[in-house]
């Protein structure tokens, strides 16, 4: 998915203070950059609530930790952090962004002694999404197992991987890319988890060698309350194309159908739509 900041950040929370956006500048010697100790996240307030915000600080933190560096600050304190700065912007349907990386004490590939730091930032946000349904492309690009990278952290460096499957699927025509792991399993989208209906079973891969979405997460819970089927298993790519229903979930997202997969319709809808409705009831429920 690619969107544009139509309204930039003019306000930043960085290590504990607000400051103007264009003092936000780190250094070019920043080993969070060279050697990508960075992790992120990406969240949604609705109607100036924000939605799962405790599960997201949590794994920002967790992700951390995953590269070898802790943030300085509790759940609640990220938590305040985003609430404050929406308020600060007098943001409502938003986009957050939280950032953490290690410092410019030290170049080498040691992070002995090397700070770490903490960035917020906000912007209004409306995604428009094709409202037939996303083209996805397969790409030969592979996400990797879980022994060569700590996949379940929300890690910059691992976006490597997102941002040359996306830019090869628009550059075929499709609006995203479909990635398969390393033993030729579906695995998620650039940005996106994956999600099959195949006779009323919903299924969805393992989350091995990929991130495991909030927002599958989610999903996986709504389905469970509307009494639907569901399988997290292994999943071949003739297995999604002979599927009924191919839909993506992600904060950005939401839940968001596929129309097709290379040469492969998706026409039916049923089952994804109740998804979608029950997703976008659990937002506004949320802001009561």
């Amino acid at each position: 998915m690619t969107f544009t900041i139509d309204s930039p950040a003019t306000l930043i929370w960085r290590d504990g203070v607000f400051i103007p956006e264009e003092q936000s500048r780190i250094s070019i010697l920043t080993h969070g950059l060279h050697y990508s100790t960075s992790v992120f996240e990406g969240i949604r307030a609705y109607q100036g609530e924000v939605f799962e915000l405790e599960r997201h600080c949590q794994r920002l933190i967790d992700s951390a930790a995953s590269l070898g560096f802790s943030i300085q600050y509790s759940v609640q304190e990220l938590c305040f952090a985003c609430r404050s700065l929406l308020e600060q912007l007098d943001l409502s349907n938003a986009y957050i962004r939280p950032v953490a990386w290690c410092g410019e004490e030290s170049l080498g590939i040691s992070q002995a002694g090397v700070s770490s730091h903490v960035a917020i930032a906000a912007w209004e946000f409306e995604p428009s999404l094709p409202t037939d349904g996303l083209a996805l492309g397969v790409s030969t690009w592979r996400r990797p197992p879980p022994s060569a990278y700590p996949t379940d952290a929300k890690a910059a460096g691992m976006y490597a991987i997102s941002v040359l499957s996306h830019r090869e699927a628009i550059a075929k025509g499709f609006d995203d890319a479909l990635l398969l792991d390393h033993q030729e399993f579906v695995a998620d989208a650039s940005v996106a988890n994956v999600f099959m209906v195949k006779n009323g079973t919903l299924h969805t891969p393992k989350p091995i060698g990929f991130l495991n979405g909030i927002t599958r997460k989610v999903t996986l819970s709504l389905a469970s309350e509307l009494g639907l089927d569901t399988r997290e298993a292994y999943i071949t790519l003739n297995d999604l194309l002979t599927a009924d229903e191919v839909f993506l979930t992600g904060t950005a997202y939401e839940i968001c159908p596929v129309k097709s997969v290379g040469g492969t319709s998706f026409p039916a809808r049923d089952i994804t739509d109740k998804l979608r409705q029950a997703y976008r009831q659990a937002t506004l429920v949320h802001l009561n």
